[in-house]
């Protein structure tokens, strides 16, 4: 990968995990100020069961993304970047920069997609 690709793709992947952390640190705030506000009855217990839960799966959902990028900065750093973990092949210059932490190339994802929907 050249240095310029490789320059780039890392300032992707950091100002993604930037905003991610943000929107977690918004989130968080806004529940705690929510449920400190409040005289929950049963109405708004159940409520707040429910946003918890939603909220519980988003944060969930971010954590993975901060893993994912994590760990192609790491690849970055390791030199391994750009190259499918399944074939060992270059992925696609439009792969990557649609999604900077993809590890796999987009032939490999979409046999991993088949075999996943046939399971």
């Amino acid at each position: 990968m050249s240095n310029t690709r490789s320059e780039e793709a890392r300032q992707a992947l950091m100002g993604r995990r930037q905003r991610i952390l943000r929107l977690a640190a918004v989130q968080a705030a806004d529940e705690e100020l929510l449920l400190s506000e409040r005289e929950p009855d049963w109405a708004d217990t159940a409520a707040e069961v429910r946003d918890a839960a939603v909220l519980d799966r988003l944060v969930a959902g971010e954590r993975r993304e901060l893993a994912e990028i994590d760990a192609a900065l790491g690849r970055l750093q390791a030199g391994a970047w750009g190259v499918c973990r399944a074939c060992g092949r270059p992925i696609g210059r439009a792969r990557l920069r649609a999604r900077p932490e993809a590890m796999v190339c987009l032939a490999c994802a979409e046999h991993a997609e088949r075999r996943f929907r046939l399971s």
